[in-house]
């Protein structure tokens, strides 16, 4: 991904990273209807459109207050409007869904300590890894000096790793289990960011 990125960057122009992934999504399309047999939920009783609603104008108005801040200002009514829209959208979301017969998101998911620990842990990572892509691009760039091209294949190694790690940790995670392994990988993690504030 990074590699393609800084190829069409370079070579092409940045908007491309959003239009490359259009002949992808044809093809995963085109390719799902083939090789993908159709599944139906026959507990499934209604779409929760109130939900749904909720989520998207919640999550919509919080993106595009942190995008838009730097333009109009953080203290700007366009976006101290945005942010109480999607607080009140958020919270109402969060009501809805512990009244709801069918939930979009069950809650009481949340009381088993496993799935919110799994899931808290997959967001810091993530956290991590694209503030880590972020920053370092910009670094590699505008302070080392880098090529959009020679930035993307400097991420290589890392997504090389990910390719090769990710099986034998699935494996060793069903052997050992996942507390030690994710505890480990956490520290590590730590431990490289608080490496990389120092550049």
């Amino acid at each position: 991904g990074p590699l393609v990125g800084g190829l069409l960057t370079e070579h092409a122009s940045w908007s491309w990273i959003f239009f490359v992934n259009v002949p992808v999504g044809v093809v995963a399309i085109a390719v799902s209807f083939l090789f993908i047999d159709e599944s139906r939920d026959e507990t499934h009783v209604r779409l929760d459109l109130p939900g749904l609603a909720t989520s998207a104008i919640g999550l919509f108005a919080l993106t595009y207050g942190l995008i838009e801040a730097n333009t109009f200002g953080w203290g700007s009514t366009r976006i101290l409007g945005s942010f109480a829209v999607a607080a009140v959208a958020l919270v109402a979301f969060v009501l809805l869904e512990r009244h709801q017969r069918a939930p979009m998101l069950p809650l009481e998911l949340f009381r088993n300590p496993t799935y919110t620990g799994a899931n808290l842990v997959v967001l810091f990572v993530a956290l991590a890894m694209f503030g880590v892509f972020f920053f370092m691009s910009l670094y590699m760039q505008q302070i080392l000096g880098y090529s959009a091209v020679q930035t993307g294949a400097a991420f290589l190694p890392m997504t090389l790793l990910i390719i090769l790690v990710a099986p034998i940790a699935g494996k060793t995670s069903d052997r050992i289990g996942s507390r030690g392994l994710m505890t480990t990988g956490m520290a590590l993690i730590a431990g490289q960011l608080l490496y990389f504030s120092t550049l």
